[in-house]
């Protein structure tokens, strides 16, 4: 096994989220897809609880 991933194995759970939490912002994919959420929630120009329900299901639903 490469040693990466022994070293994965052996992480601690914050070093487990900080971890996930980087690999999801390096996905490009990701990112984009953040982005264009984003605009589209800006762009609505709802109220406070319009744009809070759109960020809500936007996080929610992948």
């Amino acid at each position: 096994m490469p040693g990466w991933m022994t070293r994965m194995s052996t992480l601690t759970p914050a070093k487990a989220g900080a971890t996930a939490a980087a690999l999801t912002v390096l996905n490009p994919k990701v990112l984009f897809i953040c982005a264009a959420a984003g605009l589209a929630i800006g762009a609505a120009g709802g109220g406070a609880g319009t744009t809070c329900a759109a960020g809500a299901s936007s996080t929610v639903t992948p």
